[in-house]
């Protein structure tokens, strides 16, 4: 995982060595426009993890800080890959494609959130001004899961439902053959 810091003199190219779950002073990361990329396994991410239905895999990912639209600093999140799922319906595994591209924008209250782009998104900073790149990339995935995951083709099946007799439904309907 490289953080790529490119400072105001292109001249001034830094490589150092980050991992994305390490807490960044977010006004320093815009300063610099720090880049950070790569890939992480789904299972470091404890909240995704859980999520789905079966963790492997990896995410590709982008975390720029940058000034955007109205001279706003703000954070690009961009994330990429397959998330293991189970439909709702048939109960089987399937892979959900993922791909994220948000911009979102440190705020106080929602004042400031009111200010931002209509395209951005508000998002907090802890007491010290830092973020977690891995927390946003992870905020991200875990907005773009569906509610009720469905496999692709399962929207257009039909239900099927098995038509019962009202007497084998009580309490009693398992005894009812040994009588016989």
């Amino acid at each position: 995982m490289l953080l790529t810091q490119l400072g105001f003199a292109k001249d001034n190219l830094q490589l150092m060595s980050v991992t994305v779950s390490d807490l960044l002073d977010f006004a320093r990361a815009v300063q610099t426009g720090w880049v950070l990329e790569g890939e992480i396994e789904i299972a470091q991410l404890p909240r995704v993890a859980e999520a789905v239905f079966d963790p492997v895999g990896r995410i590709s990912y982008r975390v720029s800080f940058e000034r955007g639209e109205l001279d706003l600093v703000c954070v690009r999140v961009e994330c990429s890959g397959e998330l293991i799922l189970q439909c709702q319906r048939s109960l089987d595994a399937f892979a959900l494609p993922v791909n994220v591209d948000t911009v979102l924008s440190p705020v106080r209250d929602d004042a400031d959130a009111a200010g931002l782009p209509e395209s951005w998104e508000p998002m907090e900073l802890d007491a010290d001004g830092r973020v977690r790149p891995s927390d946003l990339i992870e905020d991200e995935l875990l907005l773009a899961l569906p509610a009720v995951p469905k496999k692709p083709g399962m929207e257009d099946e039909p239900l099927h439902w098995e038509a019962r007799d009202p007497a084998d439904l009580g309490p009693f309907a398992a005894l009812k053959g040994l009588r016989n």
